[in-house]
């Protein structure tokens, strides 16, 4: 899409128009002591003169708004960027007790990846570089988190008394194993930082 050219702009041309041909006009009569100026005024090359500058202006009109609308464009999706952040933030402390909705875990983890997908759809729109390999560690990240969250390996062998399962669900509750709460919050805190990596990746491209 073409960028319209606004009545400020078409202003500046007319004036840059005016103050050209009064160049011309004055040089024409007025003359200068020890300074000797063709007053001969050659039409075409006026017109030449004339048709350069507005071209020039033109472009430049073109390129100062096409690199305003990518710093929106970027500015949008750094804004959706920080969203999934602080998402990710009030996940990670819905579980500082140790237990969490077991639908709600796998839903968390679920709403992220839905996030992520729509803000790389909207980078490959705006034909901005969506660095997949750092984004594709972001999604790992995450499965690794809702891993954590919703499953476990069952233990092998006869199970001692003092055993305490990674997850134990009741009445639709998840509670977590001081161990598995430890996996949990360094999973939460590695997933953070991939994001606001990724964040300075897109915010440098």
């Amino acid at each position: 899409m073409k960028p319209e050219i606004p009545m400020k702009q078409l202003f500046k041309i007319g004036v840059a128009i005016a103050i050209f041909f009064l160049g011309f006009v004055t040089s024409k009569y007025i003359s200068i002591p020890y300074f000797r100026i063709n007053n001969e005024l050659d039409p075409v090359a006026l017109f030449s003169a004339l048709v350069s500058v507005i071209v020039v202006y033109l472009f430049y009109i073109y390129i100062d708004k096409d690199k305003e609308d990518r710093v929106r464009e970027k500015d949008l999706v750094l804004g959706r960027i920080e969203e999934v952040y602080q998402l990710i933030k009030d996940q990670s402390f819905q579980i500082t007790s140790s237990s969490l909705e077991y639908s709600k875990a796998a839903a968390n983890t679920k709403r992220i990846t839905v996030q992520l997908k729509n803000i790389e759809e909207l980078l490959k729109a705006t034909n901005i570089n969506h660095h997949k390999k750092e984004f594709d560690e972001v999604l790992q990240q995450v499965r690794s988190v809702k891993d954590l969250l919703t499953s476990y390996k069952a233990p092998k062998g006869e199970l001692t008394q003092d055993y305490i399962p990674d997850i134990k669900v009741e009445q639709g509750t998840a509670y977590y194993s001081p161990n598995r709460m430890k996996q949990i919050n360094s999973a939460y805190d590695a997933l953070k930082t991939k994001v606001l990596t990724y964040q300075l990746k897109i915010n440098r491209a």
